[in-house]
C-alpha cells in the first residue's frame, strides 16, 4: 500500500462529448471546483491542474494526460485527484496499469472522488476499481456502437452526415448547395480531361491561375492543386448527382484508424449535379482505359527516407529522384529533389568509413532512416561506430 502523503495535490480535469454534456467547458470548471474543495476540506494545497477537454477517455495520448503522467514520474506530483475513475481513462486495460502497476512504482496517491476511491486508504470502493474500469471501457463501447447506429439511421431516412462536402458544394440551413465559382472549376477540369489533358496538366493551369485548390480552408499548407486531387475529382459520383456515404468504417472504438467498406454497404445520397452522367461515364472510361505505366517494384528505400524540412516522407520516383512528398502535395517545401544514385553514393561512402564493405548485402539490414536536408543528408544506422 502506498504510504499517505499529504500537502501538495495535483487534479486531472477531463470531459469529451461522449461524457453527454455538450457544455464542456462549465463541466471542466465544476470538476475543478469540486476538487479544489475536497483539497482544502482534507489540507491539501493545489499544486499544478491538467485539463483535456473534449477529448475521449479511450484516447491515451491526451496532452494533459501524459504532462501529468511526466510531472509524476519526475517526482513533482505525488497524489492525482479526479472526479470520478473514467476522467482517467475509459481503457479498463491502461486503467489496471496505473492502477496496479505504474502508480505504486512512483509512489503516488490515486483519490477518485466520487468513487470513495483512494490508492492510500483500505476502502472497499478500492478493490472495486477493476469492476469500475471494465463497465467505463463498456459504457465508451456502448455509446459508439449507439453513436453509429445514428448516423445510419440519418443516412436511410435521407439525411446527410458527411462531415465535408466535395470541392463545389456547401451545406446552407441543412440544404446541399452547389459552389457556383468552385462548380465552374469542376466543369472545366472534366471538360479539360476530355480534350486530352492530362491531370498533371490540368493541376498545373489551375496553379498557374491561382485557383484555390480542395482543402486550403481547412490547412494553409495546401497551396497547389495536384495530379492526385484532379483524379479524385474525376473519380468522384458526387458531381453526377450520387453523393456516397459509409465508405469506411473504423475498425475500432478505441482507434481513429478505418477500413474501406465494400461498395454494397455504401449509401448513395442525391445531391444537385454538377455534371452530367454522360460525361463522368465517359471519363471514367477513358480512366479506365488508359493504359497505366508499369509500376516499378517497392524500391528498398521506401518508408526509410524523410524531410529535414517540413518531416513529410520522401519517395523514389520512376525516374531515379528522391523527392518530398509534402511538396509534390503542395504544402509549400522547398527542399529540392536529389538523385538517387547521389544519395546511394552518400551511403556507400559512411558505410566505407565506418568499415563496412559490403554495401549491397549490409545497407537494406543496417539503414534505420535518412534525413535529407538542403544540403545535408543524415544516416542513421543500426549500429555504433567502433
Amino acid at each position: 500500500m502506498v504510504a499517505e502523503p499529504v500537502g501538495q495535490a495535483a487534479l486531472y480535469l477531463r470531459l469529451s462529448r461522449e461524457d453527454g454534456d455538450t457544455e464542456q467547458s462549465g463541466s471542466i470548471q465544476s470538476q475543478q471546483l469540486l476538487l479544489t474543495e475536497y483539497a482544502k476540506r482534507n489540507g491539501m494545497t493545489v499544486s499544478a491542474i491538467y485539463t483535456d477537454d473534449g477529448i475521449s477517455g479511450t484516447k491515451w495520448n491526451r496532452p494533459g494526460l501524459q504532462e501529468l503522467l511526466r510531472a509524476a514520474e519526475s517526482g513533482q506530483i505525488r497524489v492525482i485527484l479526479v472526479k470520478d475513475l473514467s476522467r482517467l481513462s475509459r481503457d479498463y486495460v491502461k486503467t489496471g496499469e496505473l492502477l496496479e502497476e505504474w502508480f505504486p512504482k512512483y509512489g503516488i496517491r490515486l483519490i477518485a472522488v466520487e468513487d470513495g476511491i483512494d490508492t492510500a486508504k483500505q476502502l472497499p470502493a478500492n478493490d472495486f476499481s477493476p469492476m469500475r474500469a471494465v463497465l467505463n471501457d463498456w459504457y465508451a463501447r456502448d455509446i459508439s456502437r449507439k453513436v453509429r447506429a445514428a448516423v445510419h439511421a440519418r443516412q436511410e431516412s435521407g439525411l446527410c452526415t458527411a462531415a465535408r462536402l466535395p470541392y463545389g458544394y456547401r451545406k446552407t440551413e441543412g440544404r446541399i448547395l452547389v459552389d457556383p465559382a468552385e462548380a465552374a472549376v469542376v466543369i472545366w477540369i472534366f471538360k479539360a480531361y476530355m480534350d486530352g489533358k492530362s491531370r498533371c496538366a490540368i493541376a498545373r493551369k489551375l496553379t498557374e491561375d491561382g485557383i484555390r485548390p480542395p482543402g486550403e480552408k481547412w490547412n494553409r499548407n495546401i497551396r497547389n492543386w495536384n495530379d492526385a486531387t484532379i483524379g479524385r475529382i474525376l473519380k468522384n459520383s458526387a458531381y453526377c448527382g450520387k453523393l456516397m456515404l459509409h465508405k469506411t468504417e473504423k475498425l475500432s472504438y478505441k482507434s481513429n484508424r478505418k477500413q474501406q467498406l465494400p461498395a454494397w454497404m455504401w449509401t448513395v445520397y442525391p445531391i444537385p449535379a454538377v455534371i452530367g452522367e454522360d460525361v463522368f461515364e465517359a471519363v471514367r472510361t477513358r480512366i479506365e482505359q488508359k493504359p497505366q505505366r508499369a509500376r516499378n517494384r517497392t524500391h528498398w528505400l521506401s518508408g526509410r527516407v524523410y524531410c529535414g524540412e517540413c518531416e513529410s516522407r520522401m519517395y523514389v520516383t520512376s525516374r531515379n529522384r528522391v523527392i518530398c512528398s509534402g511538396r509534390k502535395h503542395g504544402t509549400g517545401c522547398q527542399n529540392p529533389s536529389m538523385s538517387l544514385s547521389a544519395l546511394e553514393e552518400m551511403l556507400s561512402v559512411q558505410l566505407e568509413r565506418d568499415g563496412i564493405s559490403v554495401y549491397s548485402q549490409a545497407l537494406p539490414i543496417l539503414l534505420e532512416k535518412i534525413v535529407i536536408r538542403k544540403e545535408t543528408a543524415e544516416l542513421y544506422l543500426r549500429y555504433k561506430e567502433p
